[in-house]
């Protein structure tokens, strides 16, 4: 996705970097050489620098949203806790009450009990739940981006 415009942004920034220094060689005589390369390539190489940290900012913050839509996207199953389902998808607290499950987000064995279980504790179609939390990720909702 975004991963390849930032590792160009990158390289050429590293490649002018290398150009300069090759100009600043072909510029000088041998003894002065070092200490003007220096003088020259110090601004920059700090430039290099703030670039790469900016990148690998962008990068985490890219593997991020990544993580986030691969979330929200990933389908459901009847062995995913309570929990799990909830944090999938923001609609999914409200398909759970619309199945006659009670409040899911305040109940106490969320983290531990799977949808599968759940259903069989309160006699409800656990494939049918399934089909409605799908259902979800059918259509686009406002905490995800659309992918083009």
């Amino acid at each position: 996705m975004l991963r390849s415009p930032l590792r160009a942004l990158r390289h050429a920034a590293a490649l002018r970097i290398r150009q300069r220094v090759h100009a600043a060689l072909d510029d000088h005589d041998a003894p002065s050489t070092v200490a003007a390369v220096r003088g020259r390539t110090a601004p920059l190489h700090s430039r290099l620098l703030a670039l790469t940290t900016r990148v690998e900012g962008l990068h985490q913050a890219l593997s991020t949203i990544e993580d986030q839509v691969r979330l929200a996207t990933a389908p459901f199953s009847t062995d995913l806790t309570i929990d799990q389902i909830l944090s999938r998808h923001p609609g999914a607290a409200a398909v759970l009450r619309r199945h006659q499950l009670p409040d899911c987000t305040r109940c106490a064995v969320r983290m531990d009990e799977t949808l599968e279980e759940a259903a069989e504790a309160y006699d409800l179609d656990a494939d049918a739940i399934l089909v409605s939390l799908q259902s979800l990720l059918c259509t686009r909702h406002p905490h995800v981006p659309a992918i083009p």
